[in-house]
């Protein structure tokens, strides 16, 4: 599983918090990679080179249940195909977060994420 997330958010506290779910996701043997900017809100998941979705939504307990998003899922293998080429473009000008990178995290620097992770279910 590879994720790409932006490297900077419009909520800086959103950034702050996301962070410390890095190690977790991690271990767990996904890949992290942060964009550049400009923000991108979009969504987009390609599942087994068929699957897809694509939409706006934040997949939280709390989006799903207070906002009205839109998305798409297609079970196509031709647009799956489209799909993972755009992928692959935004993941190559994105930055690999690894576990050493997030060691070299300062200690102001992961006491206010920790603390921004307390606000998740709010965020």
């Amino acid at each position: 599983v590879s994720i790409v997330v932006p490297a900077r958010n419009n909520i800086p506290i959103v950034n702050w918090a996301a962070r410390t779910l890095y190690p977790e996701l991690l271990e767990a043997g996904c890949k992290i990679y942060e964009s550049p900017p400009p923000f991108d809100h979009s969504k987009l998941f390609v599942i087994d080179g068929i699957w897809s979705f694509v939409g706006s939504t934040n997949w939280d307990p709390r989006s799903l249940r207070l906002n009205f998003e839109f998305n798409l899922a297609c079970h196509d293998r031709a647009l799956a195909r489209v799909l993972t080429a755009e992928f692959e473009r935004k993941l190559a000008i994105s930055d690999e977060i690894t576990t050493a990178i997030l060691r070299e995290t300062s200690l102001p620097i992961r006491l206010r994420n920790g603390i921004a992770r307390l606000l998740i279910p709010l965020l």
